[in-house]
């Protein structure tokens, strides 16, 4: 997996990856919450590139239309989704372990092939 975020507002966790801490990633459809998480013992960082801005594009659009369904206030939307090319990074790597997060009965349970 490769997961873009903004290096200026996740320092703590980019020097946590970088020194060798596992990592867990939750991934919730705004809609109707429904969420699974994604755990992994070893993650690199890696620089973001321009290869990477179609999708986030792609991604922020997706969910800024999901928030605008939702009620949101365009200029509250466009918060959420904004980002800053320059200050973006990636962090890769192999899940070892995926669990449903979705609220309710189940929340918690391994997924398993």
């Amino acid at each position: 997996m490769r997961i873009l975020l903004g290096r200026a507002g996740n320092v703590a966790l980019l020097e946590a990856v970088g020194a060798g801490a596992g990592l867990a990633v939750t991934f919730t459809a705004a809609p109707d919450h429904r969420s699974f998480q994604v755990k992994t013992s070893h993650a690199e960082i890696r620089p973001a590139t321009s290869d990477d801005l179609p999708e986030m594009d792609r991604q922020t659009a997706c969910f800024m239309d999901d928030l605008l369904e939702l009620g949101f206030p365009p200029e509250l939307a466009r918060g959420y989704v904004a980002f800053d090319p320059a200050d973006l990074i990636a962090i890769e790597f192999l899940p070892d372990r995926v669990f449903t997060q979705t609220p309710g009965p189940g929340a918690g349970a391994e997924l398993k092939r």
